[in-house]
């Protein structure tokens, strides 16, 4: 008989917080920009703590990189270097 690992409700409330950070870090990336986005502004949006958010990721880089990035412009990236054309 195989045995099959339940999650503790620690571990599925663990969960959904990430997630919702995820969420809506990236709802906020999209609509706000990297720079118009704060950590705080994520935990407010998500009904946490800025602790929870830091408890999660090291920061707010940390958070971006974790979250999909759905408007996809480059310019909201943390350490975007714009090219200059010749």
């Amino acid at each position: 008989m195989q045995h099959i690992r339940t999650q503790s409700r620690r571990e599925l409330y663990s969960e959904a917080t990430r997630a919702a950070l995820l969420d809506e870090a990236t709802r906020l990336f999209a609509t706000r920009g990297y720079a118009g986005t704060s950590l705080e502004d994520v935990a407010v949006a998500s009904q946490v703590t800025r602790g929870a958010v830091y408890h999660h990721f090291d920061g707010k880089q940390a958070l971006f990189r974790g979250s999909p990035r759905r408007a996809g412009d480059p310019r909201d990236r943390p350490h975007h270097r714009r090219r200059h054309r010749r």
